[in-house]
């Protein structure tokens, strides 16, 4: 009983001393998680969509876990669904911001290709590391997802907007 129970201490400090080792960290967020910068949007099924006639900012937050300045976002995509291709594409910015001035650190940018589609498309968006590099990275870097939605020159034909956001920090 003695020994079970000294065995079972020792295992327990040893876990506990072992190294943690980061293991990728994925979120996916609903496309209501987004607000509209400019103007209203509807939502609808968890979707953010643009109803109005003219184009619109549609802002989306990240929550950002890992904090060591080397770390970042390993990869992400945005699924959107552009459905009027006589206004423009949907364009989506992935972006790493310092929050005591606001400033643009990094960021990486992607549209979908020319055509309507009422069928979700994703925008794959690879490394983001805080601060442009691994060196100028700061702790209280945050990260967005911004995007130009299109408007709507015929509603009956739907609405574009952003279905869903997925993110993996390193």
């Amino acid at each position: 009983m003695r020994i079970s129970a000294l065995l079972t201490s020792v295992l327990g400090i040893a876990a506990m001393a072992a190294p943690a080792f980061a293991a990728p960290d994925h979120k996916t967020y609903p496309g209501y998680a987004c607000q509209a910068n400019n103007a209203s949007i509807f939502y609808s099924s968890g979707r953010a969509l643009n109803s109005l006639a003219t184009g619109n900012d549609i802002l989306c937050p990240v929550a950002r876990d890992l904090t060591v300045p080397t770390q970042g976002i390993q990869s992400a995509r945005v699924w959107v669904i552009d459905q009027d291709p006589a206004i423009g594409n949907v364009t989506c910015m992935l972006a790493s911001r310092s929050s005591p001035t606001v400033g643009l650190h990094s960021f990486e940018i992607r549209r979908t290709p020319p055509g309507s589609s009422p069928i979700p498309q994703a925008l794959s968006f690879g490394t983001l590391v805080p601060g442009g590099t691994p060196v100028l990275g700061d702790a209280d870097d945050y990260y967005e997802v911004d995007c130009s939605v299109p408007g709507t020159a015929a509603p009956a034909v739907g609405f574009s907007g952003i279905v869903s956001y997925e993110i993996n920090e390193n």
